[in-house]
């Protein structure tokens, strides 16, 4: 994988197997949201469950994807440790790249951040999104799990995000220990 033609294609097909992951912790994420909302047949449920619309979905996809994606960060010199240094240069930007070129596709990119006042709610952007972990991470590792957890409480019932926290964090273990098996499936085969 020495042509930074090959890198890039190899990089979108991770952000492409990262998403198709991301969107199987969002059902575990939806999952456990609706235990918590419905109780498990003993308990009660401790709040009113909010309807699933196609946007709540998407955003937590965006959400996994972009937590996904900075430990793909994190993670990816361990497996282009013997590559070339032009490559290892160029990884985490064409990493960026085809998450921003993903989004677009998607339609990720229209989403906004949660909060009560439309006007006021800013559009969403992986790579701020991505330097706020980086920036929780330099402070204190495991700090971005907890931002992430927040970050998943406020896509699923922004008055009630405390009480969704855990889910969240839940949900970022599941995508820390899943990078891994992506960055193996798509570098190992060059």
């Amino acid at each position: 994988m020495d042509d930074i033609a090959q890198l890039e294609a190899r990089v979108r097909d991770i952000i492409e197997r990262l998403d198709q992951s991301a969107s199987k912790v969002v059902d575990s994420i939806l999952d456990a949201y609706r235990l918590v909302c419905r109780g498990n047949g003993v308990a009660p449920g401790l709040l009113r469950e909010r309807p699933r619309t196609k946007e709540t979905v998407l955003r937590l996809r965006f959400e996994c994807l972009c937590f996904a994606v900075f430990f793909t960060c994190l993670g990816s010199e361990g497996f282009l440790k013997d590559r070339p240094r032009l490559v290892l240069q160029h990884f985490d930007g064409a990493l960026g790249t085809a998450l921003l070129n993903h989004c677009r596709t998607t339609r990720m990119s229209e989403l906004r951040e949660s909060g009560f006042l439309a006007a006021t709610r800013k559009k969403l952007d992986p790579i701020d999104l991505l330097e706020e972990y980086r920036v929780s991470w330099l402070r204190e590792h495991g700090s971005e799990i907890e931002r992430f957890g927040k970050r998943i409480g406020k896509a699923l019932d922004p008055p009630h995000y405390p009480t969704l926290e855990l889910i969240g964090g839940e949900a970022g273990l599941q995508l820390v220990r899943m990078v891994p098996e992506v960055l193996f499936s798509v570098l190992s085969s060059s």
